[in-house]
């Protein structure tokens, strides 16, 4: 988690607002209003898109839990 709050904390503070909002629905399981796509060759990982940023996260029975945010070409890196 320490990864994203250092992404954010280099955001403005209208955009960290915005990702604030959608972290926690991600989290409350409530995305269905979101860009939500199954990353390939994944069994569980899921993505959603907020312009050039991306938010993944893993899919569980009882909860979402959150991987990575950063700027487009740079979350998908491992």
């Amino acid at each position: 988690m320490d990864n994203i709050q250092k992404f954010l904390r280099k955001l403005s503070p209208k955009q960290q607002n915005i990702l604030y909002e959608i972290l926690s629905d991600i989290i409350s399981d409530d995305i269905d209003k979101y860009d939500v796509k199954k990353l390939t060759n994944e069994t569980d990982m899921y993505r959603v898109r907020v312009g050039q940023i991306r938010i993944l996260f893993r899919k569980t029975l009882q909860w979402n839990i959150l991987v990575n945010v950063d700027f487009r070409g740079s979350v998908y890196k491992k």
